[in-house]
Order: C-alpha cells, then structure tokens, then sequence
C-alpha cells in the first residue's frame, strides 16, 4: 500500500488488466481523502477556490505570492504603521501611528534633507561639538517684514574675516 503516480495508477486499470487487491489499495492510498487526514505532501496546478478558511497546523503557509482582498494579523494594532519588522514578519509601534491625515513619529533619528523640512507648528533643535557646526544660510528671505510671533533666535561664531569672533541674532516679533 503505497502512494502511486496517475502514470503507475492508470497502468493498472488498462483494457483487460484485473488489478489485485494491492493495486487497488494503492490507488486509494495515492488520492486525497476529504474526510480523514492526509499525510505527505499535495501539489495542485491551478487555483484553489474556497468559502471557507485556510488553516496550517504549524501556523506558517508558505507561498511564492500572496494576493488577497483583506490580511489580518491578530498581532497588529488599529491606527499603528506596518513595517517589516525582524526576518520580514509584519510589526508595529507605538511610536509610528496614522489617523485620518495626521501621521505621528514619536522620535527621528539622522534627517538628511536634500530638499526642505516645514512645519506649521514649532521647530526645536539642539547640537552639541567640540568641532565646527558648519555653515547656516539664510536664503530666500521675504522681502516685506515677516510676522513673527514671541521671538527668533539665531546664534553661532562667525566664520571668514569675524573668524573666532561669535554672533547672537535676535528677531523680536
């Protein structure tokens, strides 16, 4: 009683074969049976269609591709950012959520802007070096009096000819 390839199976019911008892075993061992477990490993050409649910006993389905109207995972939360998290399994963070329009990072860490940061509330920002800052620059500045509302400080140590000497920018609105 051995599983059989349909090659071997078909051979044992040609035109005037009788198949023994062990062929016919063998052609009942070699199928899928729907109401009992099966053991080994099934290979299907073509599309599975179900109404029903998809369960493995280890908890893993491995698959080339994936294509789903829905994926749950009982381990996410509601209004956090999905990444991929540690040998690409689907996490999450507190510090990652996103609400209607509003996507909150908690902390950032190495923003290398080749563009423009904005922002319509408040910027803080600190450094500490015992070395050089490097450069601010001041570009596209309005040319009418901006409206600022408590107080712009800006501070440093001039570079070029003010070399050593130190600057503190004071813009009071």
């Amino acid at each position: 009683m051995a599983q059989q390839n349909r090659s071997t199976l078909k051979g044992y019911f040609e035109t005037g074969d009788t198949p023994s008892q062990a062929q016919y075993a063998d052609l009942i061992d070699s199928k899928v049976n729907l109401t009992e477990s099966n053991t080994g490993n099934i290979t299907l050409v073509g599309t599975i269609t179900t109404t029903g649910n998809i369960s493995a006993s280890n908890g893993e389905m491995f698959c080339t591709a994936l294509r789903a109207a829905r994926v749950y995972d009982a381990d996410l939360t509601s209004g956090r950012v999905t990444f991929a998290g540690s040998g690409g399994v689907l996490s999450d963070d507190s510090d990652l959520t996103f609400s209607g329009d509003t996507l909150t990072v908690t902390k950032i860490a190495n923003v290398n802007s080749v563009s423009h940061v904005t922002a319509s509330g408040n910027i803080s920002a600190s450094y500490t070096s015992t070395g050089s800052f490097g450069s601010a620059m001041l570009t596209n500045l309005p040319t009418v009096e901006p409206l600022v509302s408590g107080a712009l400080w800006l501070s440093g140590s001039g570079g070029g000819s003010a070399s050593g000497s130190k600057y503190l920018m004071v813009f009071n609105g």
